[in-house]
């Protein structure tokens, strides 16, 4: 027969309360802590489900910029560069038989069809004009948002050449006539433009403002025509964004096959669309 110890047993059952208790209160943490994971997924699930009778926007591609872009804008750059750099040098080939001038008559009859790199900042700009519209349409911005970023980023800049510019030429035109020209392209003074061509200058309408309003086209920054375009093609995009947002790819297909049927119409009516001031 065993012999218990008075205070045996007390200890004993101290020992198992204070483990039961333990297990108890962890039990009662975890559950609690279960509970209110819970509550919180009960609260958060119907904020995540989409919301009947609103179109919710498509999600925006991760990395909307693509750095070979700049890489062509560069090729392009450089193209022009070369191209106006022998603008005014022959390409014919010559007389003699030199091994010399010949092969600089082919380096400039080459350098001759640089002018390639304006079309290729036409189409670089046509895709960079479209990404930033589908953004616009998958972020669902309104139209005023679009122009507002189009105007910012063309016309400041802009702006600020043409100030440096005809500071430039009332410093050194003026008082050394015939020191900013070549003999071919002369910069006009400003004092001899009219109101219309400096705002059609400024606005960047010079390119077909005469054809509407009358006068003779002039351009005061003569490479701002290609920015006439480009305020063309915001202008267009626009549009397409306001009258077919949800088809805009097709609509612009379409545009685009309309401007070529124009175009080539024109040539064959007598009068030219598409061809820029000189």
């Amino acid at each position: 027969m065993i012999r218990r110890d008075a205070g045996t047993r007390p200890r004993f059952l101290l020992r198992i309360g204070l483990r039961q208790s333990v297990s108890t209160a962890a039990h009662v943490r975890s559950s609690g802590l279960t509970a209110e994971r819970r509550k919180q997924m009960a609260t958060a699930a119907p904020a995540a489900l989409p919301q009947r009778g609103r179109p919710q926007p498509v999600p925006s591609p991760r990395c909307p910029r693509y750095p070979s872009l700049d890489l062509w804008r560069g090729v392009a750059c450089l193209s022009v560069l070369i191209y106006h750099s022998t603008l005014y040098v022959s390409d014919q080939q010559p007389a003699s038989d030199r091994a010399g001038e010949r092969l600089a008559a082919s380096v400039v009859a080459v350098t001759h069809r640089m002018w390639i790199g304006v079309p290729l900042f036409f189409v670089i700009s046509g895709y960079c004009i479209s990404a930033t519209a589908d953004s616009t349409r998958r972020r669902q911005d309104g139209l005023r948002t679009y122009f507002v970023r189009r105007v910012r980023r063309i016309f400041p800049p802009y702006w600020a050449v043409l100030i440096l510019s005809g500071a430039l030429v009332f410093a050194l035109e003026i008082p050394f006539p015939g020191l900013l020209s070549d003999g071919n392209d002369g910069i006009p003074l400003p004092g001899r433009m009219t109101s219309w061509q400096w705002l059609g200058n400024l606005t960047l309408t010079e390119s077909w403002r005469p054809h509407l309003f009358g006068g003779r086209g002039m351009f005061f920054f003569n490479p701002a025509w290609t920015l006439c375009y480009e305020e063309q093609f915001y202008a267009v995009t626009g549009l397409l964004l306001l009258l077919a947002r949800r088809r805009f790819f097709t609509a612009a297909a379409v545009v685009t096959g309309l401007t070529l049927i124009v175009r080539r119409l024109s040539w064959r009516l007598g009068f030219a669309i598409g061809t820029c001031l000189a």
